[in-house]
């Protein structure tokens, strides 16, 4: 029997293997993050040293909102509940036990760690020169998206154990989404969420493509469960109407939102993650939206090492060719996904996480997205090559051939 066993393990395939290795390194940073047992918020980038300067104060301890959601699904995903019960669990404090707010609204980020008090500590610095507290307004604030992705894994976390605190901590961060962030003029859907800090963060104007999305997959998930609660539906209808009209049949590619107005579709810019994630998030989508994939590998495709996140092509975005990787799985071409899983073995550190950018340019540490922060400072947004959790989770994903918009693996 032993020796039946070594030559089952021998001829596992290799992908297999990889993605075992990947499901346990996960679970090892959530026993490091704290205590046996403890509820825990996962760090977003790995850190050179305990004083990372490259790596800056407001992310040196800063766990997303966005990343934790990846992480809780990406561990259901694993089969492994009990890990995904203590990230989960953390999410669930946030949408149940903010600092301030009693609405559900999640922030964006948290501080990575152990959750000592009742209430999440939102992540901030001390500076020691101007001796003084410090948070970060966006961090502090609530982007749509991020709301959705930690209902998307509260949802994950209840089919899976059972537990249905989960799920109602789910429909209460939804609630948020409908009451708050619902619009009715234009392609309606959903806008972009708040930046800035309490008592009144100011409001995001745009809507985004990939939120509504998002929204779009949330809302439909709680229809499912929900039955005879008819606004679930109703607000997934608006969702998708958002979607529908993002769609430009002329190029055969998805706008990713709307400017300030709300109302405009920006179609100068264009983004790896709104065009993939169609596939994954809308149950029967139009045959019509496999013309994205065409624009992809003509417009981000670098080389055969993967996609870039905008149509510059100044480098690899791992996390978005894992995403690209998981779509070409879900229409049938398993060939494509698996040589891009294979292409993005370049972005993998020695200790597991991968890569949230690969540069094409040696001398680079960073890759453009095309997007500046809009807090009026105008600071372009970028990639830094540098250990993500969530990059990691969506590789780990696209290897399961988990979908997290549904909680179930691909056919």
């Amino acid at each position: 029997m032993r020796i039946l066993i070594l030559l089952l393990l021998l001829l596992a395939p290799p992908a297999a293997a990889a993605q075992d290795e990947l499901c346990s390194q996960l679970a090892a940073r959530v026993d490091r993050a704290g205590p046996s047992g403890m509820p825990v918020f996962l760090r977003s980038f790995d850190a050179i040293g305990p004083h990372d300067a490259t790596l800056g104060p407001a992310l040196l301890t800063a766990s997303f909102s966005y990343d934790q959601a990846l992480a809780t699904i990406a561990l259901v995903a694993c089969g492994d509940v009990p890990h995904a019960r203590r990230t989960g669990e953390a999410l669930l404090r946030a949408v149940e036990h903010d600092r301030h707010f009693t609405d559900g609204r999640v922030r964006n980020a948290y501080r990575a760690g152990p959750i000592e008090e009742t209430s999440p500590a939102l992540n901030g610095w001390w500076d020691n020169d101007k001796q003084r507290w410090f948070e970060d307004s966006y961090q502090v604030g609530t982007a749509t998206g991020n709301q959705i992705w930690v209902a998307l894994a509260l949802l994950t976390l209840d089919e899976a154990s059972g537990d249905h605190r989960f799920g109602k901590a789910a429909a209460t961060a939804m609630r948020f989404v409908a009451t708050r962030l619902q619009t009715n003029d234009g392609p309606r859907g959903f806008a972009g969420g708040f930046v800035g800090f309490e008592p009144e963060p100011s409001a995001y104007p745009w809507r985004s493509t990939e939120h509504n999305l998002d929204a779009a997959a949330a809302f439909a998930w709680l229809a499912r469960r929900e039955p005879n609660a008819p606004l679930w539906r109703t607000d997934e209808t608006s969702a998708r109407g958002f979607v529908d009209a993002a769609w430009m049949a002329n190029e055969g590619r998805f706008a990713t939102g709307t400017g300030a107005d709300g109302v405009t579709f920006e179609r100068k810019t264009s983004a790896l993650d709104v065009q993939v994630w169609p596939l994954l998030a809308i149950a029967k989508p139009p045959e019509a939206w496999r013309a994205a994939l065409r624009w992809i590998e003509q417009r981000h495709a670098v080389g055969k090492r993967g996609y870039d996140f905008n149509d510059d092509r100044d480098g690899v975005w791992p996390e978005g060719t894992a995403q690209a990787a998981l779509a070409f799985h879900a229409i049938g071409d398993t060939a494509k996904s698996r040589a891009l899983l294979t292409a993005l073995e370049e972005a993998r550190t020695p200790n597991g996480f991968y890569l949230s950018a690969l540069p094409n340019d040696p001398a680079s540490d960073r890759i453009t997205t095309g997007f500046s922060s809009d807090d009026g400072a105008g600071v372009q947004i970028v990639y830094t090559k540098r250990g993500h959790l969530g990059a990691t989770c969506w590789v780990l994903l696209a290897r399961l051939g988990w979908n997290p918009f549904t909680g179930s693996k691909l056919r």
